[in-house]
């Protein structure tokens, strides 16, 4: 007998799906930041077949902004601190999953990983929190 609990359960497809439509998904997820009093947090942006997105200043607008073009993916973060371009993350295919790859672009105050600044391009692994301009991020 296998003890059920609802809070760890997970659901499972029952076959895996092998249509080649299935595609492999990624999420840049906003986990939020003081700035706008949490208001971004919760923000999902699909990453359907993008493979860089950059992350910069965009004073134009309260929320964050995203323009998709072609593989490339741009996202406006409305906060001071963060510079015009500030980092850049991609997304490359590797065997049957994705890499995610994080750099600064030379932002005035840096990129940090689980809280350390970056000085090169690092790779990111599940569950690393990433901070652009004191907003928080994670991908999946």
């Amino acid at each position: 007998m296998i003890d059920k609990h609802p809070l760890t359960d997970t659901l499972v497809e029952e076959e895996p799906s092998e249509e080649p439509s299935a595609g492999r998904w990624a999420w840049l997820i906003c986990i939020g930041s003081p700035e706008d009093k949490l208001a971004t947090a919760g923000r999902v942006i699909p990453l359907d077949g993008a493979r860089e997105v950059l992350l910069g200043r965009d004073e134009s607008s309260e929320g964050l902004t995203v323009v998709e073009e072609d593989h490339r993916v741009r996202v406006g973060i409305p906060f001071g601190w963060v510079s015009g371009r500030h980092a850049e993350l991609r997304v490359t295919e590797v065997g049957p999953g994705l890499v995610f790859s994080l750099r600064d672009l030379g932002s005035r105050n840096g990129t940090l990983v689980n809280g350390e600044r970056l000085h090169d391009e690092v790779r990111l692994r599940p569950a690393d929190v990433f901070e652009v301009g004191r907003s928080f991020w994670t991908v999946r």
